[in-house]
């Protein structure tokens, strides 16, 4: 008998999804949480979400490397308190919609964390500078994560 040409087909996807590797780091969070579902300190649905943030966080590498080398580089020719504002503003706009869209955070928080992005002009110049250095710290990190 014949096998049928969908469930062919069907194999053949099931194979290919199956033989990509996962990262290292996908592989230590998938541990993780199978140890905290077994000790109970997690659900097999937690479990799953958290996985999947982790693979659709790993997948996004590459996006994060070349916002992080783009933000720094904005972050770093910022001069004037002007300058330094919208350096700011763009990359943590930059950082919330990355963060949305690898599922760290739900479209709620991202709407509330854009509307406080106005806050930025009335920073005084001292935490303005404290600002950048602690997004160029956060970018330079997402840099290494990302092997760039």
């Amino acid at each position: 008998m014949k096998t049928p040409l969908i469930t062919l087909l069907a194999v053949a996807l099931g194979l290919s999804v199956s033989c990509k590797e996962k990262s290292p780091e996908v592989k230590k969070v998938e541990n993780a949480t199978e140890d905290a579902v077994a000790s109970g300190k997690m659900t097999k649905d937690e479990a799953k979400a958290v996985n999947d943030i982790a693979q659709k966080a790993d997948e996004m590498k590459t996006e994060a490397g070349n916002l992080a080398r783009e933000h720094l580089a904005a972050l770093d020719k910022a001069v004037t308190a002007e300058e330094m504002k919208a350096a700011v503003k763009d990359a943590t706009k930059a950082n919330i919609d990355l963060a949305t869209k690898s599922g760290l955070m739900v479209k709620e928080q991202a709407e509330l964390a854009l509307k406080s992005i106005d806050q930025i002009d009335v920073l005084p110049e001292p935490a303005l500078k404290q600002a950048i250095e602690q997004l160029k710290i956060a970018f330079k990190q997402m840099q290494e994560q990302a092997g760039k």
